[in-house]
């Protein structure tokens, strides 16, 4: 298995398929540059990739990467890269994207997570980012919100043996959910 860019330069051991990583991170911070690089740089080193865009549109998404990889196109097109668009979700509209999601809200999202992504077979050598999982939080109470975290998305990323690279704006909910949001994830 390659190594995870950026992150495992910071760790002392690997990071294991299925592991939540959370990258709190200051509204200036330097985080969605960092999380280009590392999807960049597992996908160059042969592995998948799902980039859940929610603060901008998926064309902003791809214009960034293509100026660190002009090849990005090929990356989409052999199904390597996945960019999901839930920043339509956020403006009430409908994508036009191959990956999106209709809704943020979670009993939607349960929903759809039952139907389709429970269903999915082990894929150690994939990593889901989400961008800016503060998005959810518009939507949703934020007990629900972290309960369907916990529940649906990390265990399933975690049976599947999927690496789950999530960014959170520090400050936005309350201390309760973000440390919920850091405790480990049995499947």
């Amino acid at each position: 298995m390659p190594r995870l860019p950026l992150i495992e330069d910071l760790t002392s051991a690997p990071i294991p398929p299925g592991s939540q990583l959370l990258a709190e991170f200051d509204s200036t911070s330097i985080w969605f540059n960092a999380s280009l690089n590392i999807a960049l740089g597992w996908l160059r080193t042969g592995g998948l990739v799902g980039y859940n865009v929610g603060v901008q549109p998926a064309d902003d998404l791809r214009s960034q990467l293509r100026r660190i990889e002009p090849n990005i196109d090929e990356y989409e097109t052999k199904e390597k890269l996945k960019v999901w668009d839930l920043y339509s979700a956020t403006l009430g509209r409908k994508s036009t994207e191959k990956y999106a999601v209709e809704s943020l809200k979670v009993v939607d999202l349960s929903v759809a997570y039952s139907r389709d992504r429970m269903r999915l077979p082990s894929s150690p050598g994939l990593i889901e980012i989400v961008d800016d999982l503060t998005v959810f939080a518009r939507f949703n109470d934020e007990k629900n919100w972290v309960e369907w975290e916990l529940t649906r998305d990390f265990a399933a990323y975690k049976m599947q043996k999927v690496t789950n690279i999530l960014g959170l704006v520090k400050g936005v909910q309350s201390e309760w959910a973000t440390e919920d949001l850091k405790q480990p994830v049995t499947a």
